[in-house]
């Protein structure tokens, strides 16, 4: 998420939480709290009863909940992408190499699905909010178009891929093959010796295959997510700050 409207757009949401909330006085119950938090003590881990304003509660839940959702799948498929070309247990046998495969694809496509709905609800969220803005109809057409995208663009990616992943195991016919490779390769003969050669062969093109599918996949998301944040800036914000709905009373 390094592209220029997405970068603009976290630094305005993270401009707006720090001049909401940054000049609040030190409290010490949320300074006792972070300790006991940090140092794995006794005690509370977080201050109860907290009192905020309409306003704050607006910023938190309306413009940063939803976006510090959609960072966070988006940083998790990367981390897989890593952790899919890395396979640190090189002979040990108590691993077996295609089903490390398998998992880190099934975690991958879970989480794209996932990050769909994140950026779907978090749109729902932002249109809803500001349905009495005096923008609100051309703000609408552009955020249902940027949807639809999105929506068509990341279904395709996961039923092609994965097949409803997220309602079923993965699997494909490399997949499968090398499942049974390495059932075949616990055989001690010569024929074992040969399948897990071929299993081996066969993991490292399976790995190329997917991290560049990853990499392409990253890249599509990037260009989308960098649309839906210039729709946002055009906007919800003006010389960057965000502008709050019309006929809002703060209290």
């Amino acid at each position: 998420m390094d592209k220029g409207n997405t970068k603009e757009y976290l630094e305005v949401i993270l401009g707006t939480i720090k001049h909401a909330f940054g000049d609040r006085p030190s409290d010490p119950e949320v300074t006792d709290a972070l300790w006991n938090t940090v140092h794995n003590l006794d005690g509370p881990r977080s201050k109860q009863n907290v009192k905020i304003s309409d306003k704050e509660k607006f910023i938190y839940q309306k413009l940063f909940k939803g976006l510090d959702e959609i960072t966070s799948s988006y940083y998790r498929m990367k981390d897989i992408t890593y952790y899919f070309s890395h396979f640190p247990y090189v002979g040990e046998k108590d691993v077996s190499h295609p089903n490390y495969l398998r998992y880190h694809i099934e975690n991958y496509l879970n989480e794209m699905y996932i990050l769909k709905l994140r950026i779907t609800d978090y749109i729902k969220v932002i249109t809803r909010s500001y349905k009495k803005s005096s923008n609100y109809g051309d703000m609408q057409s552009a955020l249902d178009g940027i949807k639809k995208a999105i929506v068509d663009c990341m279904d395709g990616l996961i039923t092609t891929r994965g097949s409803h992943v997220h309602q079923s195991r993965f699997t494909n016919d490399d997949i499968d093959r090398l499942t049974t490779l390495d059932l075949l390769g616990l055989n001690d003969g010569h024929v074992g010796k040969e399948c897990d050669v071929l299993k081996q062969d066969g993991c490292k093109d399976l790995e190329a295959t997917w991290v560049n599918i990853m990499d392409i996949n990253k890249g599509v998301l990037d260009d989308m997510l960098d649309k839906l944040f210039q729709i946002l800036l055009e906007h919800i914000t003006h010389d960057g700050e965000i502008f709050f709905p019309d006929h809002t009373v703060w209290t």
